[in-house]
């Protein structure tokens, strides 16, 4: 299944996207840069999956806000938090604060997912994008 259908395919399950309480976005500034318009899928994925959207990206997240910028001015009805991390096992540290029963985890780092899985923490789901 493409990257395209795995994300359109949410889509045809709205009540699970609204019984969710948000969307946990990990990402790189490098799969960004391949298509920004990719993000459009996220943030409104986040918009019916309780407004909040937790993003985290290697790299500044003032690079990462001002590749954004549309994106972010265009959602002010979500609840956008970025954080930054230098390596995975920093996610890895962070994501059980942020990883419940009531979230959508979606990740271009299949290394984090793996982890994730080991570890067993839990989200209601996680798609890897590759």
């Amino acid at each position: 299944m493409s990257e395209e259908d795995l994300l359109k395919d949410l889509y045809k399950d709205l009540d699970f996207l609204r019984s969710l309480k948000g969307v946990i976005f990990v990402s790189t500034l490098e799969y960004l840069d391949q298509d920004p318009q990719k993000i459009k899928t996220i943030f409104s994925l986040s918009r019916l999956a309780g407004r909040r959207l937790f993003i985290f990206v290697n790299g500044k997240v003032s690079e990462w806000t001002r590749r954004l910028r549309d994106f972010l001015a265009d959602n002010i009805d979500v609840s956008i938090q970025i954080y930054e991390y230098r390596n995975i096992s920093e996610v890895i540290n962070m994501i059980p604060e942020f990883c419940e029963n009531d979230r959508l985890l979606i990740s271009v780092r299949k290394d984090l997912v793996e982890e994730i899985m080991r570890k067993g923490l839990r989200c209601r789901k996680i798609i890897y994008l590759y």
